[in-house]
């Protein structure tokens, strides 16, 4: 709010400068006499002048303007975990908060706590003649993504859910609607979508990017209007149907076609000025406007016809006549000035359009440049850019539609004959020669990886800044040792490191806040101006750089592959961010691991729909047995030494999927599997509800000896189904669960594939815990930096692994 004040207050001295030299230009008209090269020399100077202090306001406007929408952008980012309902009757000495728990868990179908519900209310004073509406604001943004997702089930009912916009956002829905109509605009995550009425989607946040779209697509009214006039005589068409609404939209006979394209809301980003390099301050405009001299007695007038302007013409009206200085209009009198839409201002260059314009006009009078505050000057001069449409590349081909791969099989009650085994592997085993800990962490997070950084960040920095940022390899080395340090002692915000209050002498002695800042803002990874259609070319060399260093390290024979969530709650991702209800962190991108049984991570793909098999080629038999089973033969293709064994979920599971591995690759599979993918084997099972009436520990084997694969369906606490390649029943041994009736552990028959699952399976999940306990913490808009973060993590943990 002081920047906006700082602006008002500089807009108010512009004004009185303004109203100064007016007072000045009158004095000396009235004082000219009948000279008519003196009134046209002064007409032209107070024409050039005006349109200066014009330029020079239109520019001041267009910052209060982006001040404005970014202030409410926080206010609406301070809202994102609030919704309002509407429609709940309103009784004295109610409680909300157990009035909403009743609601959500009863009508919406969910289970929360009531810790769930931060702040529970009632909006505005209360009234008998209507029911006041309830704001709801939750503890977390999952309760309320929750709540958002399930509010169809209100339907039939009087109550409904919506957002808490702010005023200046609800204004623009308001509008939306009255124009597009009610089902042609919706809220979701705090932003405003329409469909205008040729089917592009678009986003608005605010009244400027509104106001285009209005002027572009007719009203439903004015459709209506089109649609019914048919002619004198004609029957009135009414929207209040689908099929009329339908009929509305058709366009007449030779009308001719609108030429739009839908707009790619997730290419719009918001990008905030670079820090400025230099401390220097820069004159005011008050201070520069006091050194104007708009009536130089140096220069020599002139005897060419000047065309006056408008209020130089109500005094001087003719040149034949006297002027009449009675008629010089005093500031009021003036029009106002022009109103301007507010476009934000981009700062591509040292100067942009408008500053441009003012800087020619104040050289043309001879002026020095005048220049806003320096408190002003790098904070205000927001910018909205939209990226540079990319041409239409497409993702990784899809492979043409084949012939799924599929086995005969003879599933029969009988012993597994192709059991294998191999002796326990030690854990990982270090390098004799690495002497210090950084040396093992080299050997993932390689000295080029840090040089490749290098060089991208300098390169980015001059692109945005028209300077390099002079990082050197130091001062990377400790911008990343601040992220490991902050990740073991955390505090609420990253300047309090180098607070008064809180400096934390590790962090604030090795690196200055601002430059730290510097380095954070400018950190990069590749060339934007290569052109990629890769969902993850902006990290993608550091990815493969440490792929291949982890590849290298690989001295294990026992593999887990699973998923790994990095965390990642912003909206700048796209579709490359995924929910997943299971996982500690719900939010973030999607990646698939192949690790040891020690926690080591040797392999791992990021998810990208179609494009995450961009780096991989399988042939026809493996395309066609699904995605779950592609991603365990891309993770296993890079294994080094075999035999191998590898385990996986339900997820990836299906018996053409071990069958390959081991006729192929040599490698032994083991993994539960889904009802659903048993090819045939449930017949000779007995089913879930038949297992559930066995005692606990019963199990039942079907085994395809032509194929080498063994199915096993236990039960313990409930049924659970296990496909192998190597491994079967035998041999059956005992483990030790809690029985409720005797209140003891007792002894339960397992067989040897479950143990050997239990063993083995957790190698992903010990990653992921280890990495959890320290996470190197990195809060931006930027998705790749998240990315970046968890591939350090990674580097952290192998390394520490290794030692």
């Amino acid at each position: 709010m002081s920047q906006i004040t700082d602006i008002i207050t500089v807009h108010k001295n512009v004004q009185e400068s303004l109203l100064k030299k007016m007072g000045d230009i009158e004095a000396q008209i009235q004082s000219a006499g009948s000279s008519k090269d003196t009134v046209a020399r002064i007409a032209e100077e107070f024409r050039t002048f005006r349109e200066l202090v014009f330029d020079m306001l239109k520019l001041l406007r267009s910052q209060v303007t982006e001040c404005c929408r970014n202030i409410d952008g926080l206010e609406m980012r301070n809202r994102r975990k609030a919704v309002v309902f509407q429609g709940i009757p309103e009784e004295d000495k109610e409680d909300c908060s157990q009035v909403m728990l009743q609601i959500i868990n009863g009508k919406l179908g969910q289970d929360f706590p009531v810790s769930a519900l931060k702040v529970c209310h009632r909006l505005g004073v209360h009234n008998k003649s209507h029911h006041r509406p309830i704001l709801v604001r939750f503890s977390s943004v999952d309760y309320k993504a929750s709540v958002w997702r399930a509010k169809t089930r209100l339907q039939g009912t009087k109550i409904t859910v919506k957002e808490f916009l702010t005023r200046p956002r609800q204004e623009v829905f308001v509008r939306a609607r009255q124009h597009f109509g009610i089902r042609a605009c919706w809220t979701q995550d705090d932003n405003i979508f329409l469909k205008a009425s040729d089917g592009s989607k678009h986003r608005v946040v605010c009244m400027e990017e509104l106001s285009p779209l209005l002027d572009k697509y007719p009203s439903l009214k004015s459709v209506s209007q089109k649609a019914a006039g048919g002619g004198a005589g004609a029957h009135t068409q009414k929207l209040e149907t689908r099929g009329g609404r339908i009929l509305a939209l058709v366009p007449a006979h030779n009308a001719p076609s609108d030429d739009s394209e839908p707009s790619d809301i997730e290419d719009e980003i918001r990008v905030h000025a670079p820090l400025s390099m230099s401390s220097s301050s820069a004159p005011s405009i008050e201070s520069s406007l006091e050194r104007l001299n708009l009536l130089n007695d140096e220069q020599e007038p002139t005897n060419d016809n000047v065309r006056l302007t408008p209020i130089f013409q109500t005094v001087y009206s003719s040149p034949s006549l006297e002027p009449n200085c009675n008629k010089v209009p005093i500031l009021s009198d003036i029009p106002s000035f022009p109103a301007t839409p507010a476009s934000p201002v981009t700062p591509a260059t040292p100067t942009n359009s408008a500053t441009a314009s003012v800087l020619a006009r104040s050289a043309s009078l001879g002026l020095e440049t005048p220049r806003m505050p320096a408190n002003a000057s790098s904070t205000l001069l927001f910018s909205r850019r939209t990226r540079s449409q990319r041409p239409a590349i497409s993702v990784a081909q899809r492979p043409r539609r084949i012939q799924k791969f599929t086995l005969s099989y003879r599933w029969k009650k009988a012993v597994f004959r192709h059991l294998a085994t191999m002796e326990e592997e030690s854990d990982p085993i270090g390098d004799a020669t690495i002497q210090t800990p950084l040396e093992y962490f080299y050997k993932f997070f390689s000295p080029d990886i840090l040089t490749h950084i290098l060089e991208q960040s300098n390169a980015y920095a001059v692109s945005k800044t028209g300077r390099t940022l002079g990082l050197t390899e130091d001062e990377l080395r400790d911008f990343i040792a601040i992220h490991i340090i902050m990740g073991v002692v955390s505090m609420p915000s990253y300047t309090d490191y180098w607070s008064l209050r809180y400096r934390y002498k590790l962090v604030a002695d090795l690196m200055p806040l601002k430059r730290y800042q510097q380095i954070r803002r400018y950190l990069h990874f590749v060339d934007n101006n290569i052109e990629d259609s890769d969902r993850y070319y902006k990290i993608r060399p550091l990815v493969q750089k440490i792929r291949e260093n982890c590849l290298v390290q690989e001295n294990e024979r026992r593999f887990s592959i699973d998923e790994m969530m990095i965390p990642y709650k912003g909206t700048k991702a796209g579709k490359r961010r995924q929910y997943m209800k299971d996982k500690p962190n719900k939010w973030g991108f999607k990646n698939y691991v192949r690790a040891g049984v020690s926690g080591m991570i040797y392999d791992f793909i990021l998810y990208g729909g179609e494009d995450t098999f961009r780096f991989h080629t399988f042939s026809e038999q493996e395309a066609s047995i699904g995605f779950g089973a592609q991603v365990v033969i891309a993770l296993c293709k890079t294994i080094k030494s075999k035999p191998a064994f590898v385990f996986c979920d339900n997820f990836f599971s299906c018996p053409e999927l071990f069958y390959i591995l081991r006729e192929e690759y040599g490698i032994f599979g083991l993994g539960t599997i889904r009802n659903n993918r048993l090819r045939g084997a449930e017949a000779s099972l007995p089913s879930e509800k038949e297992m559930k009436k066995k005692p606990r520990g019963s199990h039942a084997q079907a085994t395809c000896n032509k194929n080498r694969l063994a199915v096993v369906r236990w039960h313990d606490n409930k049924a659970v189904t296990l496909i192998s390649s190597y491994v079967g029943v035998e041999p059956v041994a005992t483990i030790k669960r809690y029985c409720k009736d005797s209140k003891t552990k007792v002894d339960v028959q397992c067989p040897q594939i479950v143990k050997e699952y239990n063993k083995h399976m957790g190698g992903v999940d010990l990653a992921d815990m280890l990495i959890s306990l320290y996470r190197t913490p990195f809060k931006t808009r930027r998705w790749y930096i998240g990315i970046f973060a968890q591939l350090l993590d990674i580097c952290i943990n192998n390394a520490w692994l290794l030692h």
